[in-house]
C-alpha cells in the first residue's frame, strides 16, 4: 500500500467519525482541522466508495453519512474504545 493510499484512509476515518449529522464540507473541514482543499480530494474518493453522499444546494455541497458509513463508523467507534 503506498503512503498516499494509507494518508486517504486514515483522513478518510476522520471524516468518517466526523460526521454526526448533514454539514457543508467548509463546516467539516473545520470541524476535524483539515484544509479544505484536502477535504474536497477524501470527499471524492469516499462518495465514490459509496460512505457518504454529496448534494449540491446552492454555491454549497452538503455531505451526509449513508448507510454503509453508519456501518463503518459504528465499526471505527468500536475500534477506538478497544484501543482507549
Amino acid at each position: 500500500m503506498s503512503y498516499w493510499e494509507k494518508k486517504i484512509q486514515l483522513l478518510g476515518s476522520r471524516i468518517i467519525l466526523g460526521l454526526e449529522k448533514d454539514i457543508n464540507e467548509l463546516g467539516l473541514s473545520r470541524k476535524i482541522d483539515i484544509t479544505y482543499c484536502a477535504l474536497v480530494k477524501r470527499v471524492r474518493v469516499l462518495e465514490k466508495m459509496g460512505v457518504i453522499s454529496t448534494e449540491k444546494i446552492g454555491r454549497q455541497r452538503i455531505i451526509s453519512i449513508t448507510e454503509k458509513g453508519l456501518n463503518v463508523q459504528q465499526h471505527l467507534r468500536g475500534i477506538r474504545g478497544c484501543l482507549s
